[in-house]
């Protein structure tokens, strides 16, 4: 199952339903879409039954964690998510006699009326270096968003990277306060933005 493509095809729906109800609807979509392919697995691989099973409970864990990120990050956006896995064929004049051809799919693109920026979903963390930029081992973002903010023609807002990895918090209990000297526990709310914090988008920002 590629958790990604069922992340972002709920993730889509949510931007027009908000209510209760209907997120308890789609954490029961998500359990019979995973309870399907685990039951495909396991006919092949009848002795991991419980080992598939584990993973399915991991796998529906990780999916409602990334969807409430993915929720909690266009709450601050005035984008939304306009194309999921859009194909797109695109060619790149050189020197107006040859050309490269390329041809592609973009995990996630975001609009607003002005702006665009594309999303890349990973499974483990990344981060953009300019160096590897410049030194064209890391082009595949920017590729993207020349290519989206031309076909959309929208001005382009950034490149983004995306983990599904959900790496723990690294956070200590609590903090020193020097005056008056006291200690202060940290609460479930500073856990949570720290949580936020450590799974936000990563790339660049572009400029005017």
């Amino acid at each position: 199952v590629k958790a990604a493509r069922i992340i972002e095809k709920i993730n889509m729906q949510l931007d027009s339903h908000h209510n209760l109800a209907f997120k308890k609807f789609l954490e029961d979509e998500i359990d019979a879409i995973l309870e399907e392919k685990i039951q495909e697995i396991i006919l092949v691989y009848p002795n991991e039954k419980f080992t598939l099973y584990h993973l399915k409970k991991r796998l529906l864990t990780s999916i409602q964690v990334n969807l409430e990120i993915l929720k909690e990050m266009e709450l601050h956006s005035s984008l939304e998510p306009t194309n999921c896995e859009y194909e797109y064929t695109y060619d790149f004049d050189i020197d107006g006699k040859h050309k490269i051809a390329l041809r592609g799919i973009i995990d996630r693109i975001d609009q607003n009326n002005d702006f665009i920026r594309v999303i890349d979903y990973k499974s483990s963390a990344h981060s953009l270096k300019e160096a590897n930029v410049f030194s064209a081992q890391q082009l595949q973002l920017m590729t993207y968003l020349v290519i989206a903010q031309d076909i959309f023609n929208k001005r382009p807002l950034g490149g983004f990277y995306y983990s599904l990895a959900l790496p723990p918090i690294k956070m200590e209990a609590g903090k020193l306060k020097r005056r008056p000297v006291s200690f202060i526990n940290y609460t479930k709310d500073d856990y949570y933005a720290a949580f936020l914090k450590d799974n936000r988008l990563q790339g660049w920002v572009c400029g005017d």
